[in-house]
């Protein structure tokens, strides 16, 4: 099974965090960088639809 597949990211996204995480922290950011980014863009996801659900209530009150 493919990487993305088994993941949820997209294949781009695989090849920049590889790039990044690797800057970052070297060998062990490589082996690390789609876990790390996982996590990331998961609570990216958490805050977005917090911010959208304080958006659509304080709308509703209004």
């Amino acid at each position: 099974m493919r990487l993305y597949q088994c993941s949820g990211l997209h294949p781009a996204l695989v090849i920049i965090s590889l790039f990044f995480w690797g800057t970052i922290l070297g060998g062990a950011g490589m082996v690390l960088a789609v876990p790390l980014t996982e996590f990331f863009v998961a609570i990216w996801g958490e805050i977005k639809a917090s911010l959208t659900r304080a958006l659509d209530n304080e709308y509703h009150e209004t």
